[in-house]
């Protein structure tokens, strides 16, 4: 479509087959029920389907968000002009990395805020980011959805600690949080007296599973800080919405042809997704391949995405190989180019994804929200499911009591 990033495929007998599967009316019933968010599409449990109906904010978060547009931009101009020159970020997982995306993708825009995203709790990092930034000019953003995420919060008190010894009580003023309604986090940020709060309600972004947020406070508050036209990302997040509809043909349709792409390879044995990014879209691997492996790595199965490895000749790779090309057409690289284009001669199916410009952004993240749960689909995962992410909260939490 003119109005979205593109997408072709090859070999020829690859386009063919995927070409194919788009023209199945159960493909076209699938997106129907996508968009009616039934969630029997991926579990016949009437418990689990219940679980997956609250995950499914994601489908319409893009006109919620467009509604506190105002809201963000005018909190981002504050903290601005209060004299804040760095940000950094205190999060962990999904809901932080479309953060470290933005950055590295669109850099700092002149006068606003240099932010780093701090997801570990490595004596070393922690040093490192408190070096980098002046204390008195840094504000601390402190994400977590569930407002309990042991590592957020204690990087919070740490640095809340080191604020406090020089501001006293006004120490709050140097926070903000993003977490949803009624959690500990948003209580703790009021108590504290925190600069601005960000939450998300029952139908305003609460029922949006982490590695499905960049689209809400937590990817956006963030770019605005950065100087980033969230309205854009927001308008091209939108137009991907509208291309990708149950009324679009599916041999149109921006997010189904992604998905039978990753299905086809996998039905052909090639489970293994290889990015090659051009550079300036680099960082966007990252965001995907946690997106793609965390949604589809269930029950023995799964997409694997391989990202940031070297570029080899196409005779080393095994047949368990499809690879995926990114390019910005503002700044295409040859050398990307050219090796897709000798991956494709010699067998190995190659989708070729090329942006207009950085503000794609917002659309491809629809794009590959829409492609991973349809993928699910037709793969028989469940992509909503966390099955070990409690375990683990559960045994850290046991394990910090009992030390």
């Amino acid at each position: 479509m003119a109005s979205v990033a593109s997408v072709t495929f090859s070999p020829e007998p690859f386009a063919a087959c995927v070409q194919q599967a788009a023209s199945r009316r159960d493909v076209r019933e699938m997106v129907a029920r996508l968009w009616q968010r039934d969630a029997a599409l991926w579990s016949r449990d009437p418990a689990v389907q219940q679980q997956i109906r609250s995950r499914l904010g994601w489908l319409s978060i893009v006109g919620v968000m467009r509604s506190r547009t105002e809201e963000i931009l005018a909190a981002a101009q504050e903290i601005r002009q209060a004299g804040f020159t760095h940000a950094l970020l205190l999060g962990m997982g999904g809901s932080s990395l479309f953060a470290e995306v933005c950055r590295r993708t669109f850099g700092v825009a002149p006068g606003w805020l240099d932010l780093t995203v701090l997801d570990t709790t490595d004596p070393a990092a922690i040093a490192a980011a408190r070096q980098q930034a002046p204390l008195e000019r840094t504000i601390f953003i402190v994400s977590s959805k569930s407002g309990t995420t042991t590592e957020s919060r204690t990087l919070c008190d740490y640095f809340y600690d080191q604020v406090r010894a020089r501001r006293g009580a006004e120490a709050g003023r140097q926070f903000i949080a993003i977490t949803d309604a009624g959690t500990p986090l948003e209580a703790e940020a009021k108590a504290r007296n925190f600069r601005h709060v960000f939450v998300h309600g029952p139908t305003t972004g609460q029922d949006v599973g982490g590695r499905f947020s960049a689209l809400t406070c937590f990817g956006l508050v963030p770019a605005a800080l950065l100087g980033i036209d969230i309205r854009r990302l927001l308008g091209r997040a939108q137009e991907m919405l509208d291309g990708c509809q149950p009324s679009v043909p599916s041999a149109q349709n921006p997010a189904v042809q992604l998905a039978l792409a990753w299905t086809e390879a996998c039905s052909q044995g090639r489970d293994k997704l290889t990015l090659l990014s051009a550079p300036p879209l680099a960082p966007f691997g990252t965001w995907a391949e946690q997106l793609v492996a965390e949604s589809t790595g269930k029950s023995g199965t799964g997409l694997i995405p391989i990202d940031g490895e070297a570029l080899h000749a196409p005779s080393s790779y095994p047949n368990d190989r499809a690879f995926l090309e990114l390019q910005l057409g503002t700044e295409p690289d040859a050398r990307v180019a050219k090796h897709a284009e000798a991956l494709a001669r010699a067998g190995h199916p190659v989708i070729r994804l090329q942006w207009r410009d950085r503000d794609d952004l917002g659309g491809e993240a629809v794009r590959w929200f829409l492609a991973t749960a349809l993928a699910a689909t037709v793969m028989r995962i469940n992509p909503f499911d966390e099955p070990n992410v409690q375990e683990a909260k559960d045994r850290t939490n046991a394990l910090l009591d009992r030390f």
